[in-house]
């Protein structure tokens, strides 16, 4: 389990202590979260073969730098993403992206950690396996960017990074970190998998003698 510290890190939290999480400020709240597992297999190392780089029609293939710069867990391990278009922006199958794919049903909820590594704002689409997509604004500063869907039967599936006509920049330097996707319909607090490929469960948090 994990939460924000005071100074703003996402770290790792031991069993029976209590989560206080200052993702909101100063003033501290008390996690209380039901049962999740992050099926994504390497939820931080985006190098690794079960992350397709992919590049369609004129966007070249998705370039990946391992522990490029520091993450929001203070650590030298968040990752460059690079995407291109190569100029390909008329239409959807000019792309370049990176994704991973996981199956099952039942309500999906998927987010990832993103920040720009230029000085300026940049567009990126964040996608599932419905095609269902958001834009996201990425800054200069780290933020939590989140899906979520119903996967029917067409399974679980995290893409990012540039598509013709979807309104996303046709070229991207980005850094990236923390993904997840989970069996709920909204998205709980991050859970590290480092290769485990069930994925990793963090239990539901219980709360007794509280009053």
């Amino acid at each position: 389990a994990t939460r924000v510290n005071e100074n703003g890190l996402i770290e790792e939290v031991a069993a029976n202590v209590p989560r206080l999480d200052y993702s909101d400020g100063a003033c501290p709240s008390l996690l209380l979260e039901p049962t999740a597992t992050n099926f994504i297999t390497y939820s931080e190392d985006f190098s690794n073969a079960s992350w397709v780089k992919l590049g369609v029609g004129t966007g070249s293939t998705a370039i990946v730098t391992s522990d490029y710069t520091i993450s929001p867990d203070g650590t030298q391990n968040a990752s460059r993403l690079q995407c291109d278009l190569n100029g390909g922006l008329t239409s959807s199958g000019n792309q370049s992206l990176i994704y991973d794919t996981i199956s099952g049903n039942g309500d999906t909820s998927g987010f990832i950690y993103v920040k720009s590594n230029t000085s300026s704002s940049q567009n990126f689409y964040l996608s599932n396996s419905l095609n269902d997509f958001v834009i996201g604004v990425a800054t200069t500063e780290w933020q939590k960017f989140e899906l979520n869907w119903v996967a029917g039967g067409a399974g679980r599936s995290l893409s990012m990074g540039t598509r013709g006509t979807s309104n996303s920049d046709d070229v991207l330097d980005l850094l990236i970190w923390g993904a997840q996707v989970e069996e709920n319909s909204y998205a709980t607090s991050y859970i590290k998998n480092a290769g485990t490929a069930l994925g990793v469960t963090r239990v539901a948090d219980t709360a007794t003698g509280s009053g």
